[in-house]
């Protein structure tokens, strides 16, 4: 089971990033169609986002800061999942 996980990070303040978990896939594969959906709505709405890849080649979805804020979306392995 992976996890879509959206991190928001605000900059020049004390608050805490927040994090969301958003919805659970039975694949990698599937998880990563959905991010690149949000990509293209994020476009859609002339937010820019770009898609990187991390050091296990996955791929994860940043926005550029929008105000005090940058987000990241990624797919994680679900460690506590209950079917």
């Amino acid at each position: 089971m992976f996890t879509l996980l959206q991190i928001i990070v605000y900059m020049n303040y004390t608050k805490p990033p927040e994090i969301n978990i958003l919805t659970h896939f039975d694949s990698m594969n599937k998880c990563e169609k959905k991010i690149e959906g949000v990509k293209k709505r994020y476009k859609k709405n002339i937010i820019e986002a770009e898609i990187k890849s991390d050091h296990d080649g996955n791929i994860f979805l940043t926005t550029a800061q929008q105000g005090n804020k940058i987000s990241y979306w990624f797919c994680k392995e679900a460690v506590f999942y209950k079917d």
